[in-house]
């Protein structure tokens, strides 16, 4: 996926959940999809701030877009 299309999936798709210390944004999918009666996780992403680097990305942080956390960290 392209910059500009990921950039414009946030904006219809995503809802700001959080920012960390270095400037990178979470979100997660607005209405999470059905498929077939079952409800599907919902989608989690980070922007980063500046070049894309994993490494930047807090434990806590790390742990919620993976699902291993229900709600965002504070």
């Amino acid at each position: 996926m392209s910059a500009f299309s990921n950039l414009l999936a946030t904006w219809f798709r995503g809802e700001l959940v959080g920012t960390d210390a270095f400037g990178n944004r979470y979100y997660r999918e607005r209405r999470p999809g059905v498929r077939a009666g079952t409800l599907m996780r919902e989608k989690r992403w980070v922007r980063y701030k500046g070049p894309i680097e994993g490494s930047k990305t807090p434990p806590l942080w790390n742990a919620w877009l993976h699902h291993s956390l229900e709600e965002a960290p504070s």
